[in-house]
């Protein structure tokens, strides 16, 4: 796999990402959560005013591969404890605590299940970036350099021949397996840049990440609609 050179992490290095906060999880699931979803937004925070940190609260080691079915054993054992419905008799107040456990529960495991928010959520524990990516946001950060273009007009590219295959399902599923392969060779050069602690290659196979993840929501948008 091609990898974006380094023009593209010094653009990245130090930068600070800032974005509208995501409104859909299954698009881009938002990390400094909204207060919206608790009595108030302290709730997500801990006493330094730092974003949760998704590892904890699942009682896992921060790591990039991390094991799948541990996180869902995890996240099972969790909402078994702190489910409402576990706790119809309780006062209301407790009720109330413990119903915001869960949604904070409930949105640790949803992060941490998906390589990219997974990713970019550990950059932003490690002081990285503030909040998730949008499209805009990536492109003022890749710059104008000669390896940020080749990133973005393979982008397009793919994009182009999602267009292409319109309804076809065997060009789209092809499409989709090629991209999952992008995804997945990203996703173990990740797992070395964080082992090995080299947070500005990180930030630049997030931020390659992020496309091929939005590529592939549009792949199945498409397949669903067909």
């Amino acid at each position: 796999m091609w990898s974006v050179s380094a023009a593209i992490t010094k653009n990245c290095a130090n930068r600070v990402f800032r974005s509208p906060v995501a409104t859909s999880v299954s698009k881009t699931v938002a990390l400094r959560w909204s207060s919206a979803a608790a009595s108030s937004e302290d709730s997500s925070r801990n006493d330094n005013n730092a974003p949760v940190d998704a590892f904890t609260l699942l009682n896992l080691d921060r790591r990039f591969d991390i094991s799948q079915d541990e996180l869902k054993q995890s996240y099972r054992r969790l909402m078994a404890q702190f489910h409402p419905d576990k706790h119809h008799g309780k006062p209301l107040a407790e009720q109330q605590a413990l119903s915001e456990q869960a949604t904070l529960v409930t949105r640790s495991y949803q992060i941490l299940q998906q390589d990219s928010t997974r990713a970019t959520h550990m950059l932003q524990l490690l002081g990285k970036v503030e909040d998730t990516f949008d499209e805009s946001s990536l492109q003022e950060l890749l710059g104008s350099s000669p390896a940020s273009s080749m990133l973005l007009m393979q982008v397009m590219e793919i994009r182009e021949a999602i267009e292409e295959a319109g309804s076809d399902q065997a060009k789209l599923q092809s499409l989709s397996e090629e991209n999952n392969t992008r995804m997945q060779e990203v996703g173990e050069e990740l797992a070395q840049a964080f082992d090995a602690q080299d947070l500005d290659k990180a930030v630049e196979l997030t931020i390659m990440l992020q496309y091929y993840s939005r590529i592939e929501e549009t792949i199945r948008d498409n397949m669903e609609i067909s």
